[in-house]
């Protein structure tokens, strides 16, 4: 196996076990609403660890569709109001948006995924 073997062991099973992170958070009641300036909106929700592990440096995509929906806007970005979210736990999240550049139009659906996190053991069990 050689010195190699074992690093691309333990690399595989962190990867593993950040998938199943990236698997166990969930979004709940994920909504739109309007935003404290005129042509602003607000994204309210809650993240929730369904997972068995600390996570902590989140990543979101927020995606956004207009009343016919048609994808408007896209949007990734790490959440810094989340420190850490310990298995069972739940944050509320938000996130700001200016509404259509070109239409003028607010997005009428927000879908939001995590795409990306980090495992505070680094992905041991």
């Amino acid at each position: 196996m050689g010195a190699h073997g074992g690093f691309k062991d333990t690399q595989a099973k962190q990867d593993q076990a950040k998938m199943a992170a990236l698997m166990g958070v969930e979004a709940k009641g994920v909504k739109l609403v309007a935003g404290r300036f005129k042509g602003r909106q607000k994204v309210i929700g809650t993240l929730k660890n369904a997972g068995d592990r600390t996570i902590k440096g989140i990543k979101v995509t927020l995606s956004y569709f207009d009343a016919e929906s048609r994808l408007m806007d896209v949007d990734a970005s790490w959440l810094s109001s989340i420190a850490f979210l310990k298995p069972g736990e739940q944050a509320n999240v938000a996130a700001n948006r200016g509404f259509d550049r070109k239409t003028g139009a607010p997005a009428r659906r927000v879908s939001v995924k995590v795409t990306a996190l980090s495992l505070v053991d680094g992905g041991r069990k």
